[in-house]
């Protein structure tokens, strides 16, 4: 419009001034040149109004959907977060924290092990004491600098019993020394540290923080071979120097052939928590060692569990979904044809307000398909045979992408991936009979899909499925399956049971810490 006026201009005026201070409004020609300057700034700014509302209407046209995508990502971001919150020791301070006791006041009678100075000991509680079987280290395996030595005469084969270690000059600094076993310790035994009173002791093996600070009595560590020293730090009580008063520093070779088992009373919690995991101090680690956790949330049923910081088993879980209902229960919904390209399936009821942005949806294997990776909700945990679930022998077989290399193995209560993968690195087929039997047919799947989560006309939520995406589950009419969310649950009380096994018979396993983290 601008240009049409300003030629119409040209031809009766000339070329039109732009500067409003240089017009003669006398003129008709100024007057003209005026009206036209008005007109063109007008004509603009109806331009400029218009563009906005248009930009206005593409930005609400997408605000919810930029709202909801925002929304999606900070869930998945909090479920991290919270995650390697839980995961995190130093953050204890900064989430719901409660240790459960190991005393013989919060056992429940079913406990086996030994209880002493806060420890769960992997052996009998009728068995006889170290100290009645140990084989006495002498004062030539120790060193220390700027401590004394009591009752003893200084000899270096006099045997260490009934002696008292303190520093030559009182300080509120910590008693260190060490103790060398280079060339003592030929089998797997335990060395034992028999105080006469408690200790707050700090154990080091190998110059490595083997047991965090804790008020002890009798100190058992397993050692071998390999062990070349072990690192003892006592700290002072209320800021005062205190010498540690020994009967006995030794090792036994005892042997201990009976698994042991402790379990605790309910500990109360009384606060709401969608996860939670157990911290350990234990020696799980040592290969010689075998601990198997259980947990108990709300008197449920016993769930296996990997403690946090020592999560090595095959996927059992470390962190614990307190209601793993929500999610192992599958909420279908029919397709319906909108298009070749469009087949909708509307979102369940009781999900429509809590989903957004994306979600998880599960394609059930009913065409029976077995050369591809499959997914089964476990319901409880299972003991599956390895040859058992591969059709050929000489495939590899993975469980939630990690290669499975013992014979017999538990598949716990949760959502599990497997996948057989032949010697040329192609996926191969699983028995999906033996697998259907054991874990139910109605809980296998060909698929998982994230979808977008759509509106239609109505404000209703749906999701939509091309062909390729469900041929493999089925034709044009079929089901989809949304898992449950993860919700925040009253968790009231929680039990801990723990089952002790030293592999080498000698090695004693111990449970010296059990703490609950939640969010």
């Amino acid at each position: 419009m601008n240009d049409i006026l300003n030629k119409f201009f040209k031809v009766s005026f000339g070329e039109p001034e732009k500067d409003i201070s240089q017009l003669d409004i006398n003129s008709e020609g100024g007057r003209k040149n005026l009206d036209l300057i008005v007109k063109n700034l007008i004509n603009e700014n109806v331009d400029k109004v218009s563009r906005v509302e248009k930009n206005v209407k593409t930005i609400n046209s997408n605000f919810d959907q930029k709202i909801a995508e925002l929304q999606y990502k900070i869930n998945k971001v909090v479920e991290k977060v919270r995650g390697a919150i839980l995961t995190e020791r130093g953050t204890s301070g900064a989430i719901y924290t409660t240790q459960i006791p190991i005393n013989k006041q919060q056992i429940s009678n079913k406990t086996t092990t030994q209880i002493k100075d806060g420890i769960a000991f992997g052996v009998p509680e009728n068995s006889e004491e170290y100290s009645n079987d140990l084989s006495l280290l002498s004062l030539k395996n120790l060193e220390f600098t700027e401590l004394h030595l009591r009752s003893l005469n200084k000899h270096s084969n006099d045997a260490l019993e009934n002696f008292i270690i303190e520093p030559k000059t009182q300080t509120s600094t910590p008693i260190e020394f060490k103790i060398n076993l280079s060339g003592v310790i030929r089998t797997d035994s335990s060395l034992v540290l028999d105080l006469k009173t408690h200790g707050i002791i700090e154990v080091y093996k190998n110059g490595q923080l083997y047991q965090e600070k804790s008020l002890l009595k009798n100190v058992i560590i397993p050692v071998d071979i390999n062990t070349a020293s072990i690192g003892i730090r006592s700290y002072p009580a209320v800021h005062k120097t205190t010498s540690l008063s020994f009967n006995k520093i030794g090792y036994t070779e005892l042997i201990y052939g009976e698994a042991t088992y402790f379990e605790s009373k309910n500990i109360d919690i009384n606060k709401d928590f969608s996860q939670l995991v157990i911290d350990t101090c234990d020696n799980s680690n040592d290969p010689n060692i075998e601990i198997n956790y259980h947990i108990s949330i709300n008197n449920g049923e016993w769930e296996s569990f990997s403690p946090v910081m020592k999560h090595t088993a095959l996927e059992k879980q470390s962190i614990i979904t307190i209601d793993k209902s929500q999610i192992l229960k599958m909420y279908t919904s029919q397709g319906i044809k909108h298009s070749d390209g469009d087949y909708r399936f509307l979102i369940p009821n009781n999900l429509q307000t809590n989903l957004v942005y994306k979600h998880d949806i599960f394609l059930k294997n009913n065409r029976g398909i077995d050369n591809k990776a499959l997914t089964f909700t476990v319901q409880e945990d299972t003991v599956l045979i390895k040859q058992a679930i591969l059709k050929n022998a000489t495939d590899k077989l993975f469980i939630n992408n990690r290669l499975v290399k013992v014979d017999d193995i538990t598949l716990y209560k949760g959502i599990n991936k497997i996948m057989a993968v032949s010697e040329k690195d192609e996926v191969s087929s699983l028995n999906t009979e033996y697998l259907n039997t054991l874990l139910g047919k109605d809980n296998s799947y060909i698929s998982t899909l994230t979808k977008e989560i759509l509106t239609d006309s109505t404000g209703n939520k749906y999701i939509s499925l091309s062909v390729p995406e469900f041929i493999d589950s089925f034709d044009t009419v079929g089901e989809v399956y949304f898992p449950g969310i993860k919700a925040k649950h009253l968790v009231s009380t929680v039990r801990v049971k723990a089952e002790l096994k030293s592999i080498d018979k000698k090695t004693v396993p111990f449970i010296s810490r059990l703490l609950v983290r939640g969010v």
